[in-house]
């Protein structure tokens, strides 16, 4: 009735996939330009048919005499967010008019279509398929969590073909390569050949979409674009969207027994489709989405929809992910907490406003295939989410989030059994695109200057922004902040983006004596030491010219109590390596005072940066 494969099943599969289908990836292929895609979805089956047509063009400048059409074959991966199922897609018919099949891999759901007649440069031709993605009883394990009675969510890379191979298949982990007999490292396509595609599709530049889902009347029916029309046959409805810029081609359906949360910002209508008893974060997520647009349309570039979508599904898994104008958001992850952000730390409001800033950072500007560019999403992203927290609550409370962010990244660079990359060339480690990204693009906004970043930000929009390839890399964003920076600040990038750079700073010895004016001088001694660690992690120590914060509070920024009001003074030192004696006067006495209290360097021991201050 069933056959599922193992995780390890599914790794050889994955290594003999590279092993015979690798060699297709060096030829040429046509993009998808312009996608129909129809689902009719089956909740209770559970089932979805959908049938569509690929128009796709040649964009190359020489005739392409063949294509290859590949689908969705039943497999198990692992990533950072949690093991992952991929159910078979059946395909029912493929129909390429004028190719014939030459070769058909039947265990990896491959063909290679040669045509009559050659594609020539500019021209377009069109792939229509029917396929049924469908679980009949059930399964040992693998069970579909995708299409179900109520909260049906699926990607549309899994309900129809794509053009060309999928790297996405491909093994990365050194040790697992050397089990089956691949070479240690998958080698990144150079930066030359990584610009002609985006690093999600291959097979696919911005493009333009219908999606017509047919589904339960009861349910809502959910895809990217504007609902252009909806018909009702008896317990069945039909719904179209259209799309309304060019988008790229990855992007979700949704259905459900949805209540839904109405607002607008100027002409965007922000929609939150939720449980009916889920409620307790739907305000706090429209909130934050009116503060974010605000953000992000002021300072990089108008929002591209008419509408912004935050989706429920149910808690199988636990993650948010963006699509077009569209955020699927777990239950577990954010409809089903009753969070205290009492302390300072609105963790719903930050995982809403980063995937609400992805619609900047990728699916405006998307990165290259090639090494580092998933920092122009991730580490943008963090970077967007930190100034939306900043503008909410103040910057002293952004140290709780660039707190966390070190924890995170010191923690896992440790763990880690793969040679860390620097930030301008980092590929999986989802620890130095996000934690260690988020801390250094704040960083190099307090050094740099708020405007001087976003100025930055918006050369790479203006460049980049919704073109198709050839797409940025990490080398474009590094030019951009290095335009804006001063002479002065050019070490830091090159510190930030291309060294592993670590910091040791520590206070000690506060003391504090009234002044016959009434107000306060503290002296306090100060250690700051900078080192640079190789992939292998050896440290060497480095010449440190830095500017810090030096700040006095009357409650110890550490800690839970602690409030934007508790600040009395924070001002800025240029330090050098080694011990230093440092002062401030204040206007009211001082509890506390720290080197870098709000934690804006990945300081490796953070806890002796803020002292008690003695009289």
């Amino acid at each position: 009735l069933n056959d599922f494969p193992t995780f390890n099943e599914s790794q050889r599969w994955a290594a003999d996939y590279e092993k015979t289908l690798l060699h297709y990836d060096e030829k040429p292929q046509p993009k998808i330009t312009d996608i129909t895609l129809e689902a009719d979805i089956y909740p209770d089956a559970p089932k979805i048919v959908s049938r569509g047509t690929l128009t796709f063009e040649n964009k190359t400048a020489a005739p392409i005499g063949e294509v290859y059409v590949s689908w969705p074959r039943a497999q198990v991966q692992k990533s950072f967010i949690g093991t992952r199922i991929t159910p078979e897609l059946e395909l029912k018919s493929l129909i390429v008019p004028g190719a014939r099949i030459v070769r058909d891999y039947r265990d990896f759901n491959f063909r290679v279509y040669r045509f009559d007649t050659a594609m020539a440069p500019g021209e377009r031709r069109t792939i229509r398929f029917e396929a049924v993605r469908e679980q009949r009883g059930f399964r040992n394990t693998g069970n579909e969590e995708r299409i179900v009675d109520n909260g049906t969510f699926v990607e549309n890379y899994t309900i129809a073909p794509s053009l060309g191979i999928s790297r996405w298949t491909l093994l990365e982990d050194r040790a697992t390569r050397r089990k089956f007999g691949l070479t240690p490292d998958l080698a990144p396509l150079s930066e030359a050949q990584g610009r002609k595609f985006n690093y999600i599709r291959h097979d696919s530049d911005p493009v333009n979409a219908e999606i017509v889902l047919t589904g339960p009347v009861d349910q809502t029916l959910l895809a990217p674009g504007k609902q252009v029309a909806r018909s009702v046959n008896g317990a069945r409805q039909t719904v179209r969207f259209r799309s309304e810029a060019p988008m790229m081609n990855f992007f979700s359906i949704q259905a459900a027994r949805y209540a839904v949360r109405k607002d607008w910002w100027k002409d965007v209508s922000i929609e939150v489709y939720h449980h009916p008893a889920h409620i307790y974060n739907v305000d706090r997520m429209v909130s934050v989405t009116k503060d974010a647009l605000d953000y992000y349309s002021s300072n990089f570039s108008p929002y591209q929809f008419g509408q912004f979508r935050i989706v429920e599904f149910p808690a199988y898994a636990k993650f948010a992910q963006a699509f077009p104008g569209t955020v699927p958001y777990s239950e577990g992850a954010g409809f089903i907490l009753k969070i205290d952000d009492s302390a300072g730390v609105d963790y719903i409001s930050y995982v809403t406003a980063h995937e609400l800033a992805h619609q900047w950072w990728f699916h405006q500007v998307t990165g290259a295939d090639t090494p580092g560019s998933t920092i122009l999403s991730e580490t943008l992203a963090q970077y967007s989410t930190l100034m939306v927290m900043e503008k909410r609550y103040g910057p002293a409370m952004v140290q709780r989030f660039l707190k966390s962010a070190a924890n995170g990244y010191l923690t896992m660079r440790g763990k880690d059994n793969v040679t860390e990359p620097t930030l301008e060339k980092v590929q999986e480690q989802a620890y130095v695109r996000y934690e260690k990204g988020g801390i250094v693009m704040y960083l190099l906004k307090d050094r740099m200057g708020e405007e001087a970043v976003n100025r930055a930000l918006r050369s790479l929009i203006a460049k980049f922004a919704f073109k198709g390839a050839p797409y940025a890399t990490s080398s474009d964003l590094l030019a951009a902040l290095r335009a804006e920076a001063r002479p002065d600040q050019q070490q830091l990038i090159t510190d930030l983006f291309q060294k592993i750079t670590l910091y040791d700073l520590k206070a000690d010895n506060a003391r504090a004596a009234r002044l016959p004016d009434g107000k306060w001088r503290v002296e306090m001694f100060v250690e700051a030491r900078k080192r640079y660690a190789d992939r292998k992690g050896i440290e060497t120590e480095a010449p440190l010219d830095e500017v810090f914060d030096v700040g006095a509070f009357n409650v110890d920024p550490a800690t839970a109590a602690f409030r934007p009001v508790n600040v009395i003074k924070v001002e800025k030192w240029r330090l050098r390596s080694g011990r230093h004696r440092v002062a401030i006067v204040t206007d009211c006495k001082p509890s506390f005072v720290g080197l870098d209290p709000y934690l804006k360097y990945i300081d490796r021991n953070a806890q002796d940066n803020i002292v008690p201050v003695h009289f």
